[in-house]
């Protein structure tokens, strides 16, 4: 997809691995109605995540009311082994259509930045704001791959047409979630948080859970 990108904006070989096997590898899902992505998706992390579905909340920006499909957390296990943040995460799940998938990808992406704004009232009462907001299936499903040429090389590469929104939603805490064969994996711009395979989450200090506000250096 967009290999030499990756490279380039820090992606490590081994993150890299993960992401092409989970990203590019086997049965994907193009016919598959919401109703069905959301049973693979509990079947996928119902061992390793804790799952309240269909919960309210709220936009602080104009109070506006909102309803997220997944309000996740990781289990003890997982907390322990990897190092995986134990705040809730919002998992918002999509049907990729037949037709302008681009557009329903891009108002996909800016429905999960509004969800990483919101807050989420659990069945205690708690309110939280999610420490992130991951895409199910990834966006760039959503969007064509093209071939690009460099211009300096001459060479060729695959890039998908959402690889610029994907590295913008990184800033906004939004992602995207993998889920095949019982094997889940979170990717963040370029990058993975965590894996079922990995032993650990991403290295870089608060990779995926930090809050960017204002203008950000370059």
């Amino acid at each position: 997809m967009f290999t030499a990108q990756w490279f380039r904006l820090g992606g490590s070989v081994a993150h890299y691995l993960i992401w092409r096997y989970v990203y590019q590898v086997g049965d994907w899902t193009q016919a598959m109605d919401e109703r069905q992505l959301k049973i693979r998706l509990r079947k996928c992390l119902k061992g390793d995540f804790e799952l309240l579905e269909e919960v309210q909340g709220i936009f602080p920006v104009d109070n506006s009311h909102v309803r997220i499909d997944f309000l996740a957390r990781a289990r003890k296990h997982v907390v322990d082994s990897k190092g995986f943040s134990h705040e809730w995460f919002v998992i918002e799940v999509k049907g990729l259509p037949n037709a302008d998938a681009a557009n329903k990808g891009k108002n996909f992406a800016w429905q999960s930045v509004t969800y990483s704004q919101s807050r989420f009232e659990l069945t205690h009462g708690e309110v939280v704001r999610p420490i992130f907001v991951v895409m199910y299936p990834p966006i760039d499903r959503f969007f064509d791959t093209h071939e690009i040429v460099n211009s300096t090389t001459t060479k060729t590469f695959q890039q998908n047409a959402a690889f610029q929104l994907i590295t913008f939603l990184e800033r906004s805490n939004v992602g995207s979630l993998n889920c095949r064969k019982g094997i889940w994996s979170f990717i963040f711009g370029t990058q993975c948080y965590c894996s079922k395979t990995s032993k650990g989450i991403n290295s870089k200090l608060n990779f995926a859970t930090k809050r960017n506000v204002g203008s950000l250096k370059a």
